[in-house]
């Protein structure tokens, strides 16, 4: 050390080519250090990827053209459509379409159509049959104004004789289900 101490007093650019030379060594330690951590990073986080939970129904918004929004939800997969939003301008639901989890392919697309407090949810199946329509009157809690059968496009005032009471139990479970759907897709469209 005393030989050291000798050798750096009596030639000073040596000196300083030791400082030098070592904080060269210390900063490519530091480098290294690093660098070595930042390769092991991506690798941890494939890790986290694969034991992670994709958090259902995942979704991924898109404008259209129109001035709309799409919302389309897939499964935890990510390669099967589970259902799929359009929404107006104006941020109210057009059409939901429901998917079938095993096919992947659309099982009904409901429609939502307003005309000042009168409703109508309209489904329709792939092969172009609808489903028995619902028209109520949106202030009137129960208030079912018409309905379209199946394969029967006309519509028609609806009496309290048309219908069983399953019936018409039927229809307003339809009518809940359709607008908890609704309400649904709303706070989604709300959260963009």
């Amino acid at each position: 050390m005393s030989r050291l101490k000798q050798y750096l007093k009596t030639s000073p650019k040596k000196f300083t080519l030791f400082i030098i030379l070592s904080l060269i060594l210390i900063s490519t330690i530091i480098i290294s250090a690093s660098t070595s951590v930042y390769k092991l990073q991506p690798q941890y986080r494939v890790e986290v990827k694969e034991t992670f939970e994709i958090p259902l129904p995942y979704r991924i918004f898109q404008d259209h053209p129109d001035g709309g929004k799409l919302i389309l939800y897939l499964d935890s997969s990510l390669e099967k459509t589970s259902k799929f939003t359009w929404y107006e301008t104006d941020g109210s639901v057009k059409v939901i379409s429901d998917y079938d989890p095993i096919t992947g392919k659309i099982a009904k697309n409901t429609h939502f159509y307003s005309n000042g407090s009168i409703r109508s949810i309209l489904t329709f199946f792939p092969d172009g049959s609808m489903a028995t329509s619902i028209v109520y009157d949106n202030n009137a809690e129960n208030s079912l104004k018409y309905i379209i059968p199946d394969s029967d496009y006309q519509e028609r005032p609806l009496k309290p004789s048309d219908l069983t009471p399953q019936e018409q139990n039927d229809i307003h479970q339809e009518k809940r289900a359709s607008q908890e759907s609704y309400r649904s897709s709303l706070q989604d469209y709300q959260s963009i």
